[in-house]
Parts: structure tokens; C-alpha cells; sequence
């Protein structure tokens, strides 16, 4: 009897890990970006300054559509991120379904500044606004951090 428990089991592994197959998508139009801030919803992408091997930090924003499987540059746009250029943020969005804002900040700046800005997101609207900068003179480079659906957390 646990002999065919285990097959069964094996079995449905089987079946499921047949279905999980990598299928290429659009290529990040930052070609080796390092440390970007990334976060999505249930449409979209969202890929946030970072760094490059041999370039600084930026303040490049692009969403990918996973309908039209296409990058879009909002950095010129109204949507554009108004912070200043940053590597080693973080960015999340809560864990609450069809969650609409996304949280980001902290990291460094190319000169080594540590940041404690915070920003809110609204993923539909496409609109920033800028919340209370953490209560930490240091600022956070390269931060750990998760969300509730009530509260943020930063390490």
C-alpha cells in the first residue's frame, strides 16, 4: 500500500513538472542590468533603475505586457519615476489580490549615498507619490524586506 502512495505521488510530480516548461519571452531591454528594483501584478512587469557592469546607476522604468510579450519605456513619460537614480533598492507588492500599488525605495546612489526614501506606485494609473522617507539617518543599502496587507517591513 505506501509503495503505491509513493507511485502515485511520483506520478503526479510527473505530470505537473511536464507541464512547467520556460518559454521565451521579450529580452530585458537593459542587457546585463545589476540590482534593479523589480515588481508586477497579475498583467504586467515592472523593471526599475539598477546598474549596469560598466554604467551607473539610473532611473530607467519599463513595464512589460505579458499580452503583447513587449517592453515599454516609461522613462520619458508622465509615468516617469521621479526619485533619484539608485541601485540595490527594493521594491514589493502586497500579497492582497488585484493589489494595485507597489512599494520602493532605499538602495544607493552611484556615489555609495544611502537612501531612505520611500515611494508608492499605482500600477494602474501609472501615477508616484511620495510617502515619509524611513526614520533612519543611514538609509538602507541593499535592504531585505515583505509585505502583509497592511504593513511593510524593512531589515
Amino acid at each position: 500500500m505506501r509503495f503505491l502512495s509513493l507511485l502515485a505521488v511520483a506520478l503526479a510530480a510527473t505530470a505537473l513538472a511536464s507541464e512547467l516548461l520556460w518559454q521565451a519571452k521579450a529580452p530585458c531591454p537593459i542587457p546585463g542590468v545589476h540590482h534593479p528594483i523589480t515588481f508586477a501584478n497579475e498583467t504586467h512587469g515592472f523593471l526599475l533603475t539598477g546598474s549596469t557592469y560598466d554604467g551607473p546607476a539610473t532611473s530607467e522604468f519599463y513595464v512589460y505586457d505579458e499580452v503583447a510579450d513587449s517592453w515599454t519605456d516609461l522613462s520619458e513619460t508622465p509615468a516617469a519615476y521621479p526619485g533619484p537614480a539608485r541601485s540595490l533598492g527594493y521594491g514589493v507588492v502586497l500579497p492582497v489580490i488585484n493589489s494595485t500599488k507597489a512599494y520602493l525605495g532605499f538602495g544607493a546612489t552611484l556615489s555609495g549615498q544611502r537612501l531612505s526614501d520611500l515611494w508608492e506606485f499605482d500600477m494602474v494609473t501609472l501615477e508616484w507619490r511620495q510617502l515619509p522617507d524611513l526614520p533612519d539617518i543611514h538609509g538602507r543599502r541593499h535592504p531585505a524586506g515583505g509585505g502583509r496587507s497592511d504593513r511593510l517591513r524593512s531589515a
